[in-house]
């Protein structure tokens, strides 16, 4: 039975890591790629990484040093594709190592229509070539600016030119998504929206086995 890859996407202050909350209640695992990618800094990945940028990423006690990363990559094109070449091929190999590890107790989730989905929580990977042709449905979450910033500000516990800063830097074209939920109400009509959502893509993933079955 076939399995389906589903892409959860948003800017900062969207809602997408709520959405994702949501979709894991339902049943469908989530991929948490900024943790994830956190944790293989702390790996071998950092090693890789120092062999592309050199020394000077890590902390007194040894650890990653992310400011020490975000200072050789800021405005640094050639440094940012260095970092991009080492760094979304392991999460990439990660994400499959993780999925294959999840597909067997993935639940049959809302409509009980059969096949498995699991999902990728991630605000970049709908723009990064490296991801290109991973997922089969692309979900994206979006919300007003001045919503975003007073979320994240709220979150965040950081001031609100940083914020907006860090939108222009991380802009996220919806447009190219199969599914987009507008988060500008209440966490319960959020709720409301994803569950819908899932319910859409079992339909498409039933057919698609209806399909390859007959």
């Amino acid at each position: 039975m076939k399995s389906l890859t589903l892409l959860i996407t948003g800017g900062i202050g969207s809602g997408k890591s709520l959405v994702s909350r949501y979709m894991e209640e339902l049943g469908v695992p989530v991929y948490d790629s900024d943790s994830r990618t956190k944790a293989l800094y702390e790996g071998e990945l950092l090693s890789r990484l120092e062999t592309a940028l050199g020394a000077g990423l890590r902390t007194e006690d040894g650890r990653f040093d992310k400011k020490a990363l975000a200072r050789l990559i800021f405005s640094d094109n050639v440094n940012m594709s260095k970092m991009e070449q080492v760094v979304y091929p392991a999460v990439i190999e990660d994400f499959e190592a993780w999925k294959n590890e999840v597909s067997g107790g993935v639940s049959e989730d809302i409509g009980k229509c059969g096949g498995k989905i699991v999902a990728m929580e991630s605000a970049l990977a709908l723009t990064k070539p490296a991801f290109s042709g991973i997922f089969d449905i692309v979900l994206a979450v979006r919300a007003p600016e001045e919503l975003r910033v007073k979320r994240a500000c709220e979150r965040d516990g950081v001031d609100e030119a940083a914020v907006r800063e860090r939108i222009r830097n991380q802009s996220v074209d919806v447009s190219a998504a199969d599914y987009i939920i507008d988060n500008d109400g209440t966490p319960e009509e959020l709720r409301a929206k994803t569950e819908a959502v899932l319910r859409e893509i079992q339909v498409v993933l039933s057919k698609m086995n209806d399909i390859l079955i007959f």
